[in-house]
């Protein structure tokens, strides 16, 4: 899949900072990795140090005389701006995130004063530290040329509002958790390697605990086709899609995380043999792949309810009469696969809109229909992220499912009749009692509906 720049859109100063922050923690990692290796006086450790002087020396130049990286959760910060990340920069921060919370230390502060000297000595005493648990707190101690240390108990660190991170990076971030976890689990099962599901139980436990303010975000990022050209994001849709209705359903998020977890591994099957990649159910189910899935993560599964709901999801997949009548999470788990599949774009899917989608899927024979009317009230009839026409002519995306089913939903207006872009205006259509009348394609009307839902916020 081609991964979009994180750096999209951004113009300047913003884009000087981020691409710099990156080069900085991509040295920083490299350093720490070879450090594990090699003592710093041994002369294997001079490529990686002339490549952190190096993006330090940039980063000064083009951003700010001093460089102060804050680890807080799973994001890093650089001069308490959040680090947009691809996925393998994303990789390095969680890596150097974690390294140095087992050293007590959230903030690194490299100032144009740093010279040579001062990074060894920094690394070599991390490299100490990590051999030897009880050199950890000496860190804190060392004073080196322009390198300074904060704890994880410092005030103003942890717990910063500064370093608050906003709705649309916690929703963007969950839902990336999601997909890369998959990913990986997926790899391993095709590669015939141990998978790993606890962290997809971590991601899941993420995506379940944001907000009830950001739903209509989460589901915006169900109408982006880009994430689901492969079958983690297949996989990641239909998790987080359960997950959703089943939060609809007045579930806690607790439940709401096992769910996103039996319904994105039911069908893991489908990465053992490439046929089935895009197949039906009823055609997997013929091929025996939802158990052959099943099967794969027996080993790492564990044991209690968990695991056995995982197993009963994609076991009872494989049956039209267990997809409609089964396990209330198999039930789920079937109409969020189906819905996924109606709307993915040909010639894998049928490419409905979602009001077309709902509409057929509750012709099924093979779906619940209680389940269905609980999809349409999750998604509504027109879903968050979608494009709409209005009766006035004006164009519109739709930001949230509206509070009462059936009703019409609450939008942000982004073109005119004459089609002209115009200024963000939110309208409830409920209350102002405006209809909509079509579903609109954002590829043939040159909109990203998803884009102005992210910005607005």
């Amino acid at each position: 899949m081609t991964q979009a720049s994180p750096h999209d859109g951004l113009r300047g100063a913003d884009r000087a900072f981020q691409e710099r922050a990156r080069e900085l923690i991509a040295g920083l990692f490299v350093l720490v990795r070879v450090a594990l290796l090699h003592r710093m006086d041994n002369q294997a450790t001079e490529p990686a140090v002339r490549r952190l002087l190096a993006a330090l020396d940039a980063f000064h130049a083009d951003v700010a005389d001093a460089a102060a990286l804050q680890f807080v959760g799973d994001a890093v910060y650089v001069n308490r701006r959040l680090v947009h990340t691809d996925i393998k920069a994303w990789q390095h921060a969680q890596f150097l995130a974690g390294f140095f919370a087992k050293m007590q230390l959230a903030e690194i502060e490299l100032s144009v004063g740093v010279d040579e000297a001062s990074i060894r000595a920094f690394i070599q005493a991390v490299r100490d530290a990590t051999l030897d648990e009880r050199a950890g707190p000496a860190l804190h101690t060392l004073e080196l040329a322009g390198i300074r240390f904060r704890d994880l108990d410092a005030r103003g660190v942890a717990g910063d509002p500064a370093l608050e991170v906003p709705d649309r990076f916690r929703v963007l971030r969950a839902y990336g958790l999601l997909y890369v976890t998959l990913r990986d689990l997926l790899d391993r099962v095709a590669s015939g390697q141990r998978p790993r599901i606890v962290p997809v139980r971590r991601a899941a436990q993420e995506l379940a605990g944001l907000p009830e303010r950001t739903r209509g975000m989460q589901l915006a990022l169900l109408e982006l086709g880009v994430h689901r050209r492969e079958l983690a994001g297949r996989l990641a849709f239909v998790g987080m899609l359960a997950g959703r209705m089943a939060r609809r359903a007045g579930l806690d998020p607790a439940q709401a995380r096992d769910i996103i977890v039996a319904a994105s591994l039911a069908g893991v099957g489908r990465v053992l043999d490439i046929r089935h990649a895009h197949a039906p159910p009823d055609a997997l189910a013929r091929s025996n792949a939802f158990a052959g899935g099943a099967r794969a993560l027996l080993a790492v599964s564990g044991r209690g309810r968990h695991a056995a709901l995982r197993m009963i999801v994609a076991a009872e997949q494989q049956s039209a009469e267990t997809r409609r009548a089964g396990h209330p999470v198999s039930r789920l788990t079937a109409t969020a696969a189906a819905y996924e599949r109606l709307t993915h774009a040909p010639p894998i899917g049928a490419g409905l809109s979602s009001g077309d989608a709902l509409a057929r899927l509750a012709t099924r024979a093979d779906l619940d229909l209680d389940t269905v009317d609980l999809l349409a009230g999750t998604l509504g009839r027109f879903a968050p992220g979608s494009l709409v026409r209005l009766e006035t002519g004006e164009t519109a995306v739709v930001r949230d499912a509206p509070a009462r089913v059936g009703a019409m939903p609450p939008v942000f207006v982004v073109a005119d009749a004459a089609g002209e872009t115009v200024p963000l205006r939110a309208i409830d259509l409920a209350e102002a009692g405006i209809r909509v009348v079509a579903s609109v394609d954002g590829r043939s009307a040159g909109l990203n509906p998803t884009h102005y839902l992210f910005c607005a916020e």
